[in-house]
């Protein structure tokens, strides 16, 4: 591995090394025509909602979905995916409301979303850049980190 970049929580070991980029936090989008959710988003509509989940191990989502179960929160899940890919044309076309990382969210608004801030506070997701030690002194690695 010359370098990773992104929320790696399992990318560990001795021979790895990690460097903290920045923290990035979470969003909630729904669709621009959503019946009950105006420009703000309260704790009692989000649960009242219905909610899009992505399911992906290992990735940032689950930052979020530990908070959900941590706090104790009930929400009514309506789908389940496996990856974002077709997370914006779902919420577009719905009454359902997704939270996603904020730079995704704010990529999908083009798509007929609206972006709103989460009402359940979230941890951030920790962003590092990590390569393995065999590369630290490799002159091409070095001024790619």
């Amino acid at each position: 591995m010359d370098l990773a970049i992104g929320y790696f929580p399992d990318l560990t070991g001795a021979g790895i090394v990690a460097e903290g980029l920045f923290d990035h936090p979470f969003a909630c989008i729904v669709s621009k025509n959503h019946p009950t959710i105006g420009e703000t988003l309260s704790l009692d509509e989000f649960l009242a909602a219905d909610h899009l989940v992505v399911n992906q191990d290992g990735r940032s989502q689950e930052i979020f979905e530990r908070r959900i179960r941590d706090l104790k929160l009930r929400r009514r899940v309506l789908l389940h995916l496996p990856h974002f890919m077709s997370v914006p044309q779902m919420i577009a076309n719905s009454d359902m409301i997704a939270t996603v990382p904020l730079s995704l969210g704010a990529w999908y608004v083009n798509s007929g979303l609206k972006l709103l801030p989460s009402p359940v506070d979230i941890p951030l997701i920790e962003l590092k850049q990590f390569w393995h030690r065999r590369m630290e002194n490799d002159p091409a690695v070095r001024w790619l980190r």
